[in-house]
């Protein structure tokens, strides 16, 4: 004869599952998804009440254990793992066809699951042991495996990095030997021809024109030519 001895813990079998439906919004609204049918829910509430759950002595060396609380396989089929019913060992419950234990005390803990109109699913603790042994069916204790029933996308990748800016183009430095000493001596030569050695300000002449040619606004030539006259107008 079946003697239940879980009831003593349905209050806090179902306070857990309504946390887990809290922390886990998706996993919970996927028992009613039609077609879909996930056991990721009932996988997250068993594995979290072996954790929670706690153990508790209820007579001399009878004790409820936490870590033998799991999920059941419908119909005695571990691979066919029911989305809202939990196994829990009983010798006096429905017959184990896993092995694992005697007897099985099975609670359906969601009610209202086929979806349509009014269906919402909520959390219950309905003993359905004694059905299933005058059906003639067997529970099967199943552990609880936790892990993703949608498989995440994987991440973008990472953008680009932007293209470097173009580097700005400039003259070529004119080589010292050529350039350079032939606009020295066209300066020192303006200087000799008006009567005048150079003067600390001559600089001057040396410094526009490198600027026009590194900044690129002149080439060298055109640079020294315009420097030249300029330095012919002074000079006068």
């Amino acid at each position: 004869m079946y003697t239940p001895i879980w009831s003593v813990r349905r209050n806090d079998i179902m306070a857990i599952a309504r946390d887990v439906a809290r922390a886990e919004p998706g996993a919970w609204e996927e028992v009613n998804v039609p077609g879909q049918r996930s056991r990721r829910f009932i996988n997250l509430v068993v594995d979290t009440l072996q954790k929670r759950l706690g153990d508790r002595e209820i007579a001399p060396g009878v004790v409820l254990r936490a870590a033998e609380v799991g999920c059941n396989g419908k119909r005695g089929n571990v691979n066919d793992l029911s989305i809202d019913v939990i196994a829990l060992p009983n010798p006096s419950g429905a017959r184990d066809a896993s092995g694992t234990f005697k007897g099985l005390e099975l609670y359906d803990i969601i009610v209202a699951t086929e979806g349509g109109p009014g269906s919402t699913p909520s959390i219950a603790c309905t003993d359905v042991t004694q059905a299933t042994i005058t059906g003639g069916v067997s529970g099967a204790w199943v552990k609880p495996v936790v892990k993703d029933s949608v498989p995440r996308p994987a991440p973008p990748p990472p953008s680009p990095a932007p293209p470097a800016p173009a580097p700005r183009p400039v003259q070529p430095y004119p080589d010292e030997a050529t350039f350079w000493k032939s606009f020295a001596d066209q300066v020192v030569k303006r200087f000799a021809a008006k009567g005048r050695t150079l003067d600390p300000g001559a600089f001057v002449w040396f410094t526009r024109t490198a600027y026009d040619i590194g900044s690129g606004a002149l080439s060298p030539e055109a640079s020294a030519k315009k420097r030249l006259e300029e330095l012919d107008n002074a000079l006068k």
